[in-house]
């Protein structure tokens, strides 16, 4: 049983101290483009290789404290190393985005042509589907995944998704009991697989890990995943093509101040993809909360999984406005308040 006043008071611990953390970060690499933009206009290779070193040690500046936080407040068991290879897709997002400006220029200062644009925007779209594509596996890789092996819970998800309809791929539980991660997911835009770690599959009951895929279903049913991904895209190929363009401009005249100004306009219409797209996850999450009951019959099934899920990963049951405007889900409180609409009707 979780000692509720402990855990909460525990929680909010957690959330300032890793919320702080992530603004650490944030500056970190602010000060790491500034670095890089300065060795870029020494050499473009100096930069290209700072910019490595960089988002190198961000990273290992962030697996060091953030070990050290989930330690300390979520008592993780896990070793560095297996920390250290878990948080390895955040380095990878990092290492791009260090990296992708300098390395652009200075292939742009070599460039001619208009073709260049019509290569790039279809590359660009080639690696954005094909990461979709890759992203399950590599999940299943890193994270040790396995088949469900529950017999029966296996056979109640597969009942589940044949009454909501959705051609289900996969079911696999991921090895995250270490790192005290209790969560859940679905991948493939268009083929469906179910994603469950394993530390919330043994923390909640059965009807639980029920009402959870159903969430997960939904998700699947209403193409949410697709959505989002469409969604992206636009925002991707303009801010790409602004840094192409001005790119272009600044390679052949370094100091021409438009031409520097619209490139990092580029890198900011890039990096505002993220926040752009957290609204229409947020609708997406109390959306297939809503189908997950309707499914269910009731919402308590629900409400019971969800309050479990943030008690496990200690997430408060609100966000300071500010915080929450730039997170992929709504807080506790409006999922719980949602919810429970739903059962008044």
């Amino acid at each position: 049983m979780i000692d509720k006043p402990g855990n909460d008071k525990r929680t909010e611990r957690y959330f300032k101290v890793s919320t702080r953390l992530g603004y650490l970060i944030a500056l970190f690499i602010g000060f790491c483009f500034g670095i890089s933009y300065v060795t870029w206009k020494l050499h473009p290779l100096f930069a290209f290789f700072t910019s490595i070193l960089l988002a190198t040690a961000a990273f290992l500046v962030l697996v060091l404290f953030g070990y050290r936080i989930d330690r300390k407040y979520k008592k993780i068991t896990s070793s560095r190393k297996d920390y250290l290879i878990a948080t390895l897709p955040l380095y990878a997002i990092m290492l791009s985005l260090m990296t992708m400006p300098w390395f652009l220029l200075t292939i742009l200062s070599q460039a001619t042509g208009t073709m260049i644009f019509v290569y790039f925007n279809v590359v660009v779209v080639l690696l954005f589907f094909v990461s979709s594509t890759l992203f399950p596996l590599v999940l299943r890789f890193r994270s040790r995944g396995l088949e469900l092996e529950n017999l029966i819970l296996f056979e109640k998800l597969l009942s589940l998704a044949e009454k909501m309809d959705v051609n289900i791929k996969k079911i696999m539980v991921l090895s995250w009991k270490k790192l005290k991660v209790a969560n859940a997911l679905q991948v493939g835009p268009r083929r469906c697989s179910i994603y469950l770690s394993d530390y919330l599959v043994e923390n909640l009951a059965p009807e639980e890990v029920e009402a959870v895929v159903a969430h997960e279903l939904a998700h699947a049913k209403k193409k949410h995943l697709l959505k989002s991904l469409l969604f992206t895209l636009p925002f991707l190929l303009v801010g790409m093509n602004l840094m192409l363009y001005y790119g272009m401009s600044y390679a052949n005249n370094p100091r021409s101040l438009e031409a520097a100004v619209g490139f990092f306009v580029g890198i900011a219409f890039v990096l505002a993809v993220n926040f752009a797209m957290m609204p229409l996850r947020r609708r997406f999450e109390l959306e297939a909360d809503a189908l997950a009951a309707e499914i269910l019959g009731s919402p308590e099934t629900m409400l019971s999984a969800l309050q479990k899920i943030s008690e496990l990963n200690l997430i408060p049951k609100k966000y300071p406005p500010i915080i929450g405007w730039g997170l992929p889900h709504p807080s506790l409180e409006i999922r719980i308040r949602k919810l429970r609409q739903l059962k008044g009707k």
